[in-house]
Formats: structure tokens, C-alpha cells, sequence
């Protein structure tokens, strides 16, 4: 017996050596719901990257099933998994991106060598967005050519992901599905990411914004309501508001939608490190950090961006943690609120807990470089009951305010703690080790 048949790969990792693109859907689908942590970080972890980079097919022209396989891997290990895995998968994330420049057929030949290594640049993306839903349900490949020519009939063609990505910025409808609506706000977010990139590099250059423009955050923001106006419309055939918000598209979309504007309009980082994070980015948090973190927080804090990031936030806190029966028992006063269900570990939209932590980050953030310590009363370290009830008051307040300017009139911002506690006890239920490492 020879090495090879010594030593069998893992199912998982079977899976994902076979080109197969519908057992690794599948496959995601199955793991990802898992409540065996244990058998799940086995089964991924055992072959590790090195049985995909180790395969023929890991070179330039790129099989298909080599992305999927990386980007499935990447995907747990920088969201689902422990510390040391996730500041691996970013090692490897910078190899998945060369791989894709490298004579992919997933982008153009003409190629902007001078862009980040790290970072795919959405100029570089040359392929059609996705295709309508009634191509991807096409019972047969008869079927699938008649909707196809159907479509040709009626002037319907295909929309690149990059003519895509203009004509949002242009405040222009782009037809495509739910999935392909997806990656368009990934496009703009990393196009968000760059423009951020842009002014931090001008502003250690001490050059004058004046000089380099500064008007692309109103654009982008704008792009994202016409996104997310567009993302509703085509659910909008929902048979009614219940099924509309047990979709996981609509979840999904509206986790994108508010993240999009927190992150456009504060700088994540510099959140962790005021809120005293003792290591961020896979290094030690000097005094020098602290002071510049704190620094900017102070000047960002009184600021229209932070009333946009802070106004997004508590939107998305309260559309999560404050249920519709909830909002309706408020108004009648002896009721008490139905009991706290939501649960971290068992969400099936993946990224949601994440974008918790960071909202309650920035309204935490917001509220102490503002007001300075809360003076309120604390609920008890064990009263979860308490800390939910505290949590409902505060987000009701100040969740539901019409818009972002509403922030400058209203006070109390830095009353959270019972919001942070009962989050604490969420994160800490889940079983994934950096979720517990955000509870902290």
C-alpha cells in the first residue's frame, strides 16, 4: 500500500478535490449547520490547504473547483474557527488572489499589476453578472436555451459585473438576481475600502483633500440606497411582509445594506483599539496606537459620518434584537415582552453576528467619546432577563429615530451596558472561538 491509499482523505476534503460545484454547495450547506464544532473543524482542518496546493489543477489556468475549495476553507476559517486558523486564512487569502490574476480565466488578460497584492481590484473583474433566476431553475437544457433565447428576443444581454458597478454608482437599476445584487455591493464596498485607502495615504502625506477630491463618499453612500431600493424591489413579490422576513435574501441584503454604511463611515480598527482591544490585526497594541486610536474616535465622534455609522447601527440592532411583537406590546403598558430568542449560533445568515459586534461597537464607541462614562444603573452580571429588558428600553429610544440628523437632539447614547451584556452572553453561547474572543 503505497502513501496515497495509507493515508484516506477526510470526506470534506474528497468533496473538495472533485469537481463537483453541487456537492460543494451542498457540503456548505450540511457543515456549516452542524452543532458538532468539533467534527466539522476535524473533517476541514485535517487535509488543511496543503491537499489543494498540492494538486495539479493549483496553477495558472485554474480549475473551478480550486477557487471554490479555497474560498469555502478561507470563509471558515477567518469567521468559524479559532485564532490561529483565521490569521492563517489571511496568509492564504494573498495566494488565492495571485492565483486569480495569474492567468484565471475568472478576470481579463489586461491586468493592474500596480494594485495590492491582498486586494482584488473591482476594475480587474471581467465577467458577466449572474444570470436570472429562471436560467438557474431551467428544469433542462432545452429549457435552458429557450429562456435563453427568449431573452435575446426581448433585448435582455447579459450586464458585466463592471458595467454593473457604474450604473449603480450612476443611481441606474441593474437587472440581475438576488445573488448578482450580492456581489454588486461587494464591489462597491471594496470600492469604499480603496477610496478610505486613498484619503489615509493623502492625510500621512499632510496633502490637501482639496487637490484630490473628496466628494466619492456622498456617491457611494448614494449607491447603496439605490442598492438596497433595488434589492427590494425584487423581493417585492413576496406573498406577504411574514414570508418577506423569513427570507434569507431579504435578511441577507439588509445585513449588507447597514454594514455598508458603518463601514464607509468609521474606521473598525480604531473602534477596537478605544475600546481597549489588547491585540487587532495579529499584533500588540502599544500606548502610541491607543493615543492615536483615541485621537481620531474624539474627532470622528461629533461628526456627520458618525451620526451616519451610529444611525445604521442601532437601525440594525433593533431590526434584530427588538422582535415585531415586541414593538407592538410596547405601546400597552402592563404587557411584558415576549422572551429573548435570538441566538448566534444557530443564525443562517453567516456574517450577521459579526456586523452585531461591530454595531454595538460603534454605538458604544459613539456614545463614550460623546458622553463620557454612563452613570446609570447596571443590570446584575447573571440578571439576563434584566439586561434584555434594558437592552429593549435603550434600543427603542434611540433605535427607531427617522434619521441620522435625530442623533444630535437626543442624549444617553453611552447607556448600553445592558445592550453589551446580554450581546456578551449571545456571543458567548455560540461555538465558534473568535466569536468568543468579540465578547470579551
Amino acid at each position: 500500500m503505497d502513501r496515497h491509499q495509507a493515508r484516506q482523505k477526510p470526506p470534506v476534503i474528497k468533496a473538495l478535490l472533485e469537481e463537483k460545484s453541487q456537492e460543494i454547495a451542498d457540503l456548505i450547506k450540511e457543515r456549516f449547520n452542524q452543532t458538532d464544532y468539533a467534527l466539522v473543524a476535524e473533517a476541514f482542518l485535517e487535509g488543511d490547504h496543503i491537499e489543494i496546493f498540492s494538486d495539479c489543477h493549483f496553477r495558472p489556468l485554474t480549475k473551478l473547483w480550486v477557487f471554490q475549495a479555497l474560498l469555502l476553507l478561507e470563509l471558515y476559517k477567518k469567521m468559524y474557527s479559532t485564532r490561529v486558523l483565521h490569521e492563517r486564512a489571511h496568509v492564504n487569502h494573498i495566494t488565492t488572489i495571485t492565483l486569480m490574476r495569474r492567468g484565471s480565466s475568472l478576470i481579463t488578460t489586461a491586468l493592474d499589476y500596480n494594485a495590492p497584492g491582498c486586494v482584488m481590484v473591482t476594475h480587474e473583474m471581467r465577467l458577466p453578472l449572474l444570470c436570472y433566476e429562471a436560467l438557474w431553475s431551467a428544469p433542462s437544457g432545452a429549457e435552458f436555451g429557450r429562456i435563453m433565447a427568449s431573452l435575446y428576443d426581448k433585448g435582455v444581454k447579459p450586464v458585466s459585473f463592471i458595467e454593473g458597478l457604474k450604473r449603480i454608482l450612476n443611481a441606474q437599476e441593474v437587472r440581475t438576481n438576488s445573488f448578482g445584487r450580492t456581489i454588486l455591493m461587494a464591489g462597491l464596498l471594496c470600492t469604499s475600502w480603496h477610496m478610505n485607502q486613498r484619503d489615509l495615504l493623502v492625510n500621512s502625506l499632510c496633502v490637501s483633500q482639496a487637490s484630490v477630491g473628496n466628494e466619492w463618499r456622498g456617491s457611494i453612500t448614494q449607491a447603496f440606497d439605490v442598492w438596497k431600493q433595488d434589492f427590494d424591489r425584487s423581493l417585492a413579490r413576496a406573498s406577504d411582509e411574514s414570508e418577506k422576513k423569513d427570507n434569507v435574501v431579504f435578511q441577507s441584503g439588509t445585513v449588507l445594506y447597514h454594514l455598508a454604511y458603518i463601514a464607509t463611515h468609521v474606521d473598525i480598527v480604531d473602534c477596537q483599539i478605544f475600546a481597549g482591544a489588547k491585540r487587532v490585526l495579529g499584533r500588540h497594541i502599544n500606548s502610541q496606537d491607543l493615543n492615536g486610536a483615541q485621537c481620531r474616535i474624539d474627532k470622528w465622534a461629533p461628526t456627520a459620518k458618525a451620526r451616519d455609522a451610529t444611525w445604521h447601527a442601532l437601525r440594525f440592532l433593533y431590526s434584530v434584537l427588538i422582535p415585531e411583537e415586541a414593538v407592538a406590546l410596547a405601546v400597552y403598558a402592563g404587557y411584558d415582552d415576549p422572551p429573548f430568542e435570538y441566538s448566534a449560533q444557530d443564525d443562517v445568515v453567516l456574517n450577521r453576528p459579526w456586523v452585531m459586534y461591530f454595531a454595538a461597537l460603534i454605538v458604544w464607541c459613539y456614545g463614550y467619546a460623546l458622553e463620557g462614562p454612563a452613570n446609570s444603573p447596571v443590570p446584575a452580571a447573571n440578571d439576563f432577563k434584566e439586561q434584555v429588558r434594558d437592552m429593549r428600553v435603550y434600543l427603542r429610544k434611540l433605535g427607531g429615530l427617522p434619521s441620522p440628523e435625530d442623533l444630535k437632539s437626543m442624549r444617553g447614547f453611552n447607556g448600553c451596558r445592558g445592550m453589551l451584556m446580554a450581546l456578551r452572553t449571545v456571543f458567548e453561547k455560540s461555538r465558534w472561538e473568535l466569536l468568543h474572543e468579540a465578547a470579551l
